[in-house]
This record gives structure tokens, sequence and C-alpha cells, in this order.
């Protein structure tokens, strides 16, 4: 097991290995945040490392009619270029007697230089959390990055000029105390395991 980095283009490490990696965050800026795994040594093929939100409890809320779940859409880019890229998995953690862990989303290999977005449907039955697994590949040319995370009350929105949308629906509403920012997320995940 390994840890995600937070970096921007301006603290990159200058040696950093070649043909992989983003160059910036998502939204091409010098400045902005992105969090990546390092697929360079000392890590080894299969090595993992893990990201956890924080816990969204949602005992309280109820789902459309009929339905005793409400939706959430999870919502991030990544960034996957390398000859050696190994997986990324987002697992939905459900809280109840004990965690389950349950892939929601999961890509793997070369996904070419540019960031691509994500977006998936959620109705978990308990308190959740959201987890970035990223699995180091067969070498050094495997980093993976994410940015610009979100999770909101309610489907998805489609989205048709998005090629790796996955599991699109409805209308998505914005609920103030559910939506986290990239940089609350990062922040939350750094506190937490410091």
């Amino acid at each position: 097991m390994f840890d995600w980095t937070r970096q921007n283009h301006l603290t990159q490490n200058p040696k950093r290995s070649a043909n992989t990696g983003p160059e910036t965050d998502r939204s091409g800026t010098k400045e902005g945040y992105y969090m990546y795994i390092e697929a360079s040594r000392p890590r080894a093929p299969g090595d993992k490392a893990r990201l956890l939100s924080p816990l969204f409890n949602v005992t309280s809320v109820k789902g459309p009619k009929g339905s005793g779940r409400v939706p959430y859409c999870v919502s991030f880019y990544y960034h996957m270029k390398g000859k050696h890229i190994g997986t990324l998995n987002v697992l939905l953690r459900v809280r109840s007697i004990a965690y389950v862990d349950s892939v929601a989303w999961s890509k793997s290999g070369h996904q070419g230089p540019d960031w691509k977005k994500a977006l998936f449907d959620i109705s978990p039955s308990g308190p959740f959390q959201i987890m970035f697994e990223g699995i180091r590949g067969p070498s050094f040319e495997g980093d993976i990055a994410i940015d610009d995370v979100s999770i909101t009350k309610g489907k998805c929105k489609q989205d048709s000029s998005v090629a790796s949308t996955v599991l699109i629906g409805g209308s998505a509403k914005l609920h103030p105390l559910l939506f986290v920012s990239w940089t609350t997320f990062a922040l939350l995940c750094f506190l937490l395991y410091r």
C-alpha cells in the first residue's frame, strides 16, 4: 500500500518519468492541484494506493417514490497516460454492521494524453464513502491522476460531449451539504492519513 500525492505543475519533480502523468491539472493551469500515484521505484506491480472520502450519513433521507434509496452522482476527471498504466478503481464503501466495498467504476490501461471525465450514479443503502484505488501496472510509465471530484445528490446529468460517461441518467440537484469540492476532499483525506 502507498499514498496518493497532491501536486501541481509547479511542484512536479523535474526528474519525473517522461511519457506518463499529466503536465497540469484538468483546467490546464500550472497552479491547479490534482492527486496522482507515482509508478516509479520503489513501487512494484500490483501495489495499491487508496484515497478515501469523508463519510456521508444518509440514513435519514428517503429516495424517489417506491424507493428507500437516494441516488447520488459521482463525477471526476482522470488521467491515465503511459504504456504501463495499471487500473483505476472507484469503490463504494457502505457502512452497515461492517464496511462493504464494491467496485462502482473501473478503467485499465493507457487512455491517451488528455484528462477524461467519468460520472456514474450510486444508490447506497446506508452511510457511504467513495474510495479511489490506483493499482500500479507492470512498470514505471504508469502514473494515474484524478481531479475535480464531486458527489452530488440526484442522478448524473447526461453530457453528450463526454465519451467516457457511464450510467448516465436524469437531472442532478445539488445539495450544499453533500457537494464535495476536490480541495475539501483532498484536505480531509490529507488530515485523516497524515
